[in-house]
């Protein structure tokens, strides 16, 4: 089964393990600017949304043992892939959820406003993102999207503002990271701290933050 699209270990390594590796700094930034989550006695909560192949998710567990990761992503058989993958590579650190995260998001669940870091790479804009991740992040936690340095992302950011403050989001700031892989490129970390909690009626049903972005 191949998830990723690359089809050497290189590409992989590149491509996707150097890419979430890139992510570990402003999500420690985030964590030491969170009053709770900065705590020596707190162990960080983060959820990888659309983790697919376990990225960012796998890989930051991996790296960041004292943290519980769990991944989540809407198709089974992609769960099952996730269970096996953080089993062999013994990260016990490792949790997964099969749902929507609209699902997981709305009032009621137990995932709702339940994070201190809530991550996504390359599934969908920013305001659409804005929608699936924001729920679930507690208040004072923040969320973190990956996103290519390019000329879109300031664009992207600017038209997800309004969504990301409706649903109770500080401002999106925007960190360049370079990854470590061999191609060395910049890519940039989309950050927002959760400022006050989501209001009940997001996120709305699945599918209307695709088809229909705040």
């Amino acid at each position: 089964m191949n998830l990723t699209g690359a089809t050497t270990v290189d590409e992989v390594l590149s491509r996707h393990v150097a890419d979430s590796l890139a992510l570990i700094p402003p999500i420690e930034a985030a964590l030491a600017s969170s009053t709770t989550s900065s705590s020596p006695s707190h162990t960080p909560r983060i959820l990888d949304v659309g983790s697919g192949a376990g990225f960012p998710g796998v890989a930051l567990a991996i790296a960041r043992p004292r943290w519980e990761v769990t991944l989540l992503d809407t198709l089974q058989k992609r769960v099952a892939f996730l269970d096996a993958a953080a089993e062999e590579c013994g990260a016990t650190n490792v949790k997964t959820l099969w749902s929507r995260a609209e699902d997981a998001g709305k009032v009621g669940s137990e995932h709702r406003e339940a994070y201190d870091i809530v991550t996504a790479r390359a599934v969908a804009e920013l305001r659409t993102l804005a929608e699936l991740c924001v729920p679930l992040v507690r208040v004072g936690g923040s969320w973190v999207a990956a996103k290519n340095s390019t000329t879109s992302t300031a664009a992207e950011t600017a038209a997800a503002a309004a969504a990301v403050e409706l649903l109770g989001g500080a401002p999106l700031v925007a960190v360049e990271v370079q990854s470590e892989g061999p191609d060395g490129e910049m890519r940039t970390a989309v950050v927002s701290a959760k400022a006050r909690e989501t209001p009940g009626k997001y996120p709305r049903r699945a599918g209307l933050a695709n088809k229909r972005p705040l």
